[in-house]
């Protein structure tokens, strides 16, 4: 049947994907010759074999669509989790549990060491003691926790290798301190008398010594006198030791020996007299008490009694 080329005829022009075949492009056909897969019709449309659609029939169909439960592609359904079969329509547990669990009820029940809704994640022990989370199979810990399991209590900056971690508490050695062990400490926390820089004390202006324990007006007193006036304010406040404890009794003995060691320094020198010097080589010789403690120990308490400045 020969077209005519009568002015309303529809022209390749207006339909894209009409073409022309013959030597001479005198013979209109469909599209791709509908891709192998349908035949061209009279009005040059092509009629796509069963499986096949499309202007030129090159898609391939799927069954049933996917039955709504996938994609299609190439004519090959793909399903989404759930679902099985060549046309998705088999209601399945997702990867079908495989393999680290078996599909019940569409559920997935997975073996020991796996969860997840495909049993595909592995599980951490003691579920990390809830002290960290799970990776797949591994415990990520908190701040502070170690081991497999997250149940190690560990040390701030593991003491800082200056003491020992015991249950999540440094115990520091001597000399160090600080919740890490990394700071130094001062001898006899500089008697109160100054602040600790890195282990060596900055002493107030008036007091010197490795531990700001020698006041500038304490050169010399009367060692008799400084014994007397030392062993009586340690009877007099040892009984809030033992009522309130060091902190009281050592006010209390500070307040004591500022009232009468002035009186020393005041008095005769015939009683004798003392310096640091004299006091450090008679340490092992004399008798004093502890004033935060009332107990006897050396006259070493006298070389870290902070004594009041004389007027």
């Amino acid at each position: 049947m020969r077209l005519s080329r009568e002015p309303a005829q529809l022209t390749p022009k207006r339909i894209p994907h009409l073409k022309r075949a013959g030597s001479a492009c005198e013979k209109k056909s469909c599209p791709n010759k509908c891709s192998g897969h349908g035949s061209c019709d009279e009005t040059l449309t092509c009629v796509c074999e069963s499986g096949f659609t499309g202007f030129d029939c090159s898609l391939q169909i799927c069954p049933n669509d996917c039955s709504d439960n996938g994609y299609c592609y190439r004519g090959i359904c793909y399903c989404r989790p759930g679902f099985l079969g060549t046309d998705c329509s088999v209601a399945s547990c997702p990867n079908d549990c495989y393999p680290y669990g078996r599909c019940v009820n569409l559920t997935c029940e997975c073996a020991e060491g796996f969860s997840g809704y495909d049993c595909m994640l592995q599980t951490c022990s003691n579920d990390c003691s809830g002290h960290g989370y799970c990776d797949n199979g591994t415990c990520v810990c908190a701040p502070d926790w170690g081991g497999a399991d997250c149940s190690v209590s560990q040390c701030l900056h593991n003491c800082s290798s200056s003491g020992a971690c015991l249950n999540g508490t440094c115990w520091c050695k001597p000399g160090f301190g600080g919740l890490d062990c990394s700071l130094r400490t001062c001898p006899g926390d500089c008697g109160g008398n100054g602040w600790c820089n890195d282990g060596a004390c900055l002493c107030y202006p008036e007091y010197g010594g490795a531990d700001c324990n020698v006041h500038s007006g304490n050169r010399r007193i009367p060692m008799k006198c400084a014994l007397n006036c030392v062993h009586s304010c340690l009877g007099k406040c040892s009984h809030i030791y033992t009522q309130d404890g060091i902190g009281p009794s050592r006010t209390c003995y500070m307040d004591c020996t500022r009232k009468c060691l002035p009186t020393c320094v005041a008095g005769t020198t015939a009683e004798g007299e003392f310096d640091a010097t004299a006091l450090k080589r008679s340490a092992e010789q004399s008798v004093s008490y502890l004033a935060h403690a009332a107990l006897p120990t050396t006259s070493k308490e006298l070389l870290t009694t902070a004594l009041p400045r004389i007027r």
